[in-house]
C-alpha cells in the first residue's frame, strides 16, 4: 500500500524580498509555518513518513 499525502501550500513575498510560507498537512489538519523552501520539503517530508499508510487514488482506482 502506499502513503499518501496532501498539502496546501501558501506563499508570500514580503516587500523586502523575503518569502513567508504556510502549509497545511490535509489528512492532519497539522500547520507549519517557515520561510524557506528547504525547510518546507524536510517538514512535509517528516509528515509523511509519519502518515498511515492509505490507498491513494490511483491504486483505489486498479481494484
Amino acid at each position: 500500500m502506499l502513503i499518501y499525502a496532501s498539502f496546501l501550500v501558501r506563499c508570500w513575498t514580503k516587500p523586502d524580498g523575503t518569502i513567508s510560507i504556510h502549509a497545511e498537512h490535509v489528512q492532519s489538519g497539522e500547520h507549519f509555518k517557515c520561510d524557506d523552501l528547504a525547510t518546507l520539503s524536510g517538514w512535509m517530508e517528516s509528515v509523511r513518513q509519519s502518515s498511515k499508510a492509505e490507498p491513494d487514488a490511483e491504486e483505489m482506482e486498479q481494484d
